[in-house]
């Protein structure tokens, strides 16, 4: 073997060994994955939802029969004027910052969202509320269609 040949043998096995998942963001990865609350009762379910275009996430909720599905665009500020901004994301972390008024207060705080087993499990967790940590299961149908 030449040393040309060797030269793009090893650019095109260096190409390849840096082209990986790794470069893969929590919105593109877990685009429609649906997750739902661990631990519901009967008469209860509650869960999200995240879209990479655009960017965003529906919460549903049923509650004694009543099924409610939200809509946040992030960057957007919703009908209950809650903002909800991505602050960052990784392959299975996405963190989004808070900013919202609720009976004329306003309040600021960070939501972190980890997915973990493959996207089987997640958790979230509320700077404003560190002992509430949240678990939530994969499912496999999606409620707000």
């Amino acid at each position: 073997i030449t040393m040309k040949k060797l030269f793009y043998l090893f650019t095109i096995l260096f190409l390849f060994s840096c082209s990986s998942d790794e470069d893969i963001l929590f919105l593109e990865k877990y685009n429609g994955v649906v997750w739902q609350e661990i631990d519901n009762d009967s008469d209860y379910a509650f869960g999200h939802i995240f879209y990479n275009s655009p960017q965003s996430g529906h919460t549903f909720e049923l509650y004694n029969g009543i099924f409610d599905c939200y809509l946040n665009t992030f960057g957007v500020r919703d009908n209950w004027g809650t903002l909800l901004t991505v602050k960052s994301q990784s392959e299975n972390i996405l963190t989004l910052d808070v900013n919202e008024t609720i009976d004329g207060v306003a309040e600021t705080y960070t939501i972190k969202i980890t997915a973990s087993s493959n996207g089987n499990n997640m958790t979230i967790e509320y700077s404003n509320e560190p002992d509430g940590t949240e678990y939530y299961e994969r499912i496999n149908n999606n409620p707000c269609l």
